[in-house]
């Protein structure tokens, strides 16, 4: 069988490939996956197989075979395509030009096959890649013609404009603009204008509009973007809770960025980041001028007032709220919080605050309408006064009386003034306030930006000598850099403009200078690479290459100011570091891997210290990187790979991730140790869970918790999904951990209730994780040490702690008490047992606890257990008597 298909001087077997590939993602033994597996490597490694594609997604009905072909096909095309003969890469480039025109011509092939023709449009644009413009000038004209063919062949093009987006940037943008308003006159011929989507949900789904901003920017444009949102408003009305959730980001996005430009308008101080830092600037330096912000805010004044109605209808419950409305139409207490409503309702509650700030009298006409149609009786319901009442309550103290200063109109003449860049050096040199250093720095990066190549030669030498002579003056220096870092910051984006002007033909030696000059000292280097961050995103992949040498010069600069080793806890206010962002370049390439690995272990150093922002940015970080290397594990690990393509989830093979399995080894490997000490970090900072009532006060009692912290609880659901992320990465490592801490509180060596604490939520955490087996023995283990903690350890509030840690681990693990009826009465007798106990937090704790094994266990509870059944805990019963 495998001879037949790895002879491919005749027509592949297609039936025998169909059969091979069904064989790999089979339930079939260890050995058939195995010998599957073999094959299709050493077919995907075949420099000939390629040849084969054509007539396999032409013979095969199988989609995982086919997306096995079109693997092979993109190798080709990504590192082979310029070695192929034109009429080689003419037949390629036509032939999926036709299979995806044809798939997306008729709606039922198109819904039908709409993955494929998703992996289709990502082959096109890899061909756009080596082909556009010089070899295929006709493609845009050729697409928007054909968009005009059919709605589901203009849906297809904008999907294939959007996957190009990504690849050639802001050329697009016309083209998205050509093609959205084609989209809007097609969709209008689909889904008439003021369709009720709530009741039409199954046809109400709608691509986001992520090009806004080009599309406001000409009037021709506007009608079709107000259009487009009134959709959108539509969608956001129906009852699905992760539709809602993506218009609700969209949202909030649409409606902060709009009311930081009205803030910094109506205020004398503009709160910008820059460099992903909080620098203050001046009012004018958005847009230019405040007349086209006034004229932004006016055009989107419609949608947003319908958009305060649906915030309004749909307002979430916020935490302070105890009164429900349950199954059954009845009104009853809430017994648990519901972590991403109030997560929600956080989101919600901001963009309504900056809905109101953008329209005082508007937010309040509505709800002052809303609350009469409530007292006539026209839209009563329980619902409906909740959601009024909690968007009223949601927006205290944003109305406020707004005031321009006179300054504004002054600032406006200067800014307009075509001499005014011709102070900026006079301003810069003698002014001490920053505010008025970045509005003379806002001046000349209007002149840089669009009279640059109108300058005379000496001029444009003056300005980006200047520059550079100011950035490495002020960087040159450590006190003065930390003291000036936003003006500096500010610099770099000044200077990086300057370069889009002049790189590379006027501005040869830019890279080897900027090289050159961090060698010279720790900050320089480090603003060096801060303004090759900022290139980047300018120019693209080059500065890749330029980001790696920059790194390795870095660490090597960082080891001299911290050595390796320190503690970063101790060390606070020098601990701060650059994100290492490139994260995929470095470690491309062996020789950087070494200063990759540093990079990791100086920002676990900094994730240790207590500052709760700091920790927040660190945990996002991890948590990113541990979902990627996550995702390609289980892709490798599970025969199905669920890949994203065009925002849609695909099956794909497990191979089509980094071409083979072993580089995703090689990476997991590379990451194992860095990774260890992640899930030690992850341990000792966990954040407490909803479920935990039990707290430390102020004065180090242990006291019931009065009120939830909704950022405790989101950070707690971050950490949780990083450490099961980490948990499927390496279980054995996991749990070693976990039974180490533990051992170190029996012994008294790390024993307090926050190390505790800590470590039982984290082991709380992990639930499911594991297989079953593992995970009995591991709890097994975990139960037994917590309650000879228990009996070893004297005094009430310790035991407390330790009972309110035994609980909350207990009823983690559902799975685990189902599978041991009398462990499972054991438990429940002794929660009984704490709901008559006075200590404050722990009756409410055990009728929580119990409430929730109810639930996930409701069916050992109705049905007669044997009375001989296995019980192996039965050494362990009479320990919980000792917990009071």
């Amino acid at each position: 069988m495998a001879e037949r298909l790895r002879d491919l001087s005749q027509p592949i077997d297609v039936p025998l490939l169909d059969a091979t590939v069904g064989a790999f993602y089979g339930t079939g033994s260890k050995e058939e996956r195995s010998a599957a597996d073999q094959i299709l490597r050493e077919l995907q490694n075949n420099p000939d197989t390629w040849l084969q594609v054509v007539h396999i997604l032409q013979n095969s009905q199988n989609l995982n075979t086919k997306f096995f072909a079109l693997q092979v096909l993109e190798n080709v095309i990504k590192y082979r395509w310029n070695a192929l003969p034109a009429e080689q890469r003419d037949g390629i480039k036509n032939y999926i030009s036709d299979v995806i025109v044809q798939l997306s011509s008729n709606e039922t092939s198109f819904r039908k096959e709409r993955l494929y023709v998703n992996k289709l449009n990502v082959i096109l644009v890899q061909v756009l890649k080596h082909e556009w413009p010089a070899r295929w000038q006709s493609f845009i004209p050729d697409l928007v013609s054909a968009a005009k063919s059919s709605e589901t062949i203009c849906e297809n093009c904008m999907a294939i404009l959007k996957v190009a987006a990504l690849q050639f940037g802001d050329f697009y943008d016309a083209q998205y603009v050509k093609m959205y308003t084609i989209f809007m006159a097609q969709l209008q011929t689909i889904i008439p204008h003021g369709t009720n989507f709530a009741e039409a949900y199954t046809n109400g789904s709608s691509e986001e509009q992520c090009h806004i901003r080009v599309l406001e920017s000409a009037p021709a444009n506007r009608g079709g973007l107000l259009m487009g949102l009134e959709y959108l408003i539509g969608i956001s009305y129906v009852d699905d809770t992760e539709v809602f959730k993506v218009c609700l980001d969209y949202w909030n996005l649409l409606v902060l960025e709009l009311f930081e430009a009205h803030h910094n308008l109506e205020n004398p101080t503009l709160s910008a980041s820059l460099m992903g830092l909080q620098t203050t600037l001046m009012p004018e330096m958005v847009d230019g001028l405040g007349s086209p912000l006034l004229q932004r805010r006016q055009l989107y004044s419609v949608p947003l007032s319908k958009l305060r109605t649906l915030m309004i209808c749909r307002m979430a419950k916020p935490e302070e709220v105890l009164i429900v409305e349950d199954e059954n139409g009845n009104i009853v207490r809430e017994t648990m919080k519901d972590i991403d409503v109030l997560v929600q309702y956080k989101i919600m509650r901001e963009t309504l605050i900056y809905l109101s700030h953008l329209d005082h009298e508007d937010t309040e006409q509505q709800m002052l309408k809303k609350l009469n149609k409530q007292l006539s009786g026209e839209e009563w319901s329980w619902n409906n006064l909740n959601t009024l009442c909690w968007a009223i309550g949601s927006i205290s103290g944003s109305m406020m009386e707004e005031q321009r200063s006179a300054a504004d109109q002054i600032l406006r003449e200067l800014q307009n003034n075509p001499d005014t860049w011709l102070q900026v050096v006079h301003i810069l040199q003698n002014s001490q306030n920053l505010n008025t250093k970045f509005f003379a720095l806002q001046v000349l990066e209007n002149v840089i930006k669009y009279r640059w190549n109108a300058l005379p030669a000496e001029q444009r030498d003056g300005i980006k000598n200047y520059i550079s002579d100011v950035i490495v003056q002020l960087s040159s220096n450590e006190t003065s850099f930390r003291k000036e870092r936003l003006y500096v910051n500010k610099l770099n984006v000044i200077l990086v403009q300057v370069l889009k002007h002049e790189w590379p033909a006027r501005w040869q030696s830019f890279i080897p200078d900027l090289v050159s000059a961090a060698k010279s000292s720790e900050t320089i280097c480090e603003n060096c690479m801060a303004i090759l961050k900022v290139a980047a995103l300018q120019f693209g992949d080059f500065y890749d290459a330029q980001y790696v040498k920059m790194y390795t010069i870095f660490m090597a600069q960082l080891q001299t100011i911290i050595p390796h080793g320190t503690n970063f806890a101790e060390a606070y206010t020098n601990g701060s570091s650059e994100e290492q962002c490139h994260i995929r370049v470095l470690e491309s390439a062996p020789a950087n891997r070494g200063g990759l690995l540093m990079g990791l272990e100086y920002l676990i150093g900094i994730s240790y210290v207590d500052d709760t922002e700091v920790f927040k940015v660190c945990l996002d970080y991890w948590n990113l990187l541990v979902l990627e290397l996550f995702e390609a594990h289980h892709n490798l690990e599970n025969p199905t790979l669920s890949a994203s393509l065009m925002g849609l989830q695909t099956t794909l093979m497990p191979e089509m991730v980094d071409g083979l399995g072993s580089p995703l080894l090689q990476r997991r490997q590379l990451y194992s140790v860095p990774l260890s000490k992640l899930r030690t970090l992850m341990i000792c900072r966990m954040a407490k869970p909803e479920e935990v009532l039990i707290v430390e006060d102020e004065n180090g009692n242990i006291v019931r918790e009065t009120m939830k912290d909704i950022d405790v609880l989101v950070q707690y659901k971050i950490m949780r999904e990083t450490l099961i992320y980490l948990s499927h990465l390496d279980h054995e490592d996991t749990e070693q951990q976990m039974l180490k801490k533990l051992n170190k509180q029996l012994s008294g060596e790390e024993w307090s209730w926050n190390n505790l604490n800590t470590l039982c939520w984290a082991i709380g955490s992990i639930s499911g994780s594991m297989m079953e087996e593992q995970e009995n023995r591991f709890l097994v283990m975990v139960i037994r040490d917590l309650l000879n903690l228990c009996e070893i350890t004297k005094g009430k509030d310790n035991k407390a702690v330790i009972a309110s840690n035994i609980m909350y681990v207990v009823g983690q693990y559902p799975r685990f008490l189902r599978a041991h009826w009398k462990f499972l009465k054991t438990v429940v007798n002794k929660l009984f047992e704490f709901m008559h106990e006075t200590h404050p937090g722990v009756q409410d704790m055990a009728c929580d606890t119990f409430l929730k094994i109810v639930q996930k266990c409701k069916r050992k509870f109705v049905t007669t257990q044997l009375a001989n059944m296995q019980n192996m805990y039965k050494k362990q019963h009479p320990t919980w008597d000792h917990i009071f």
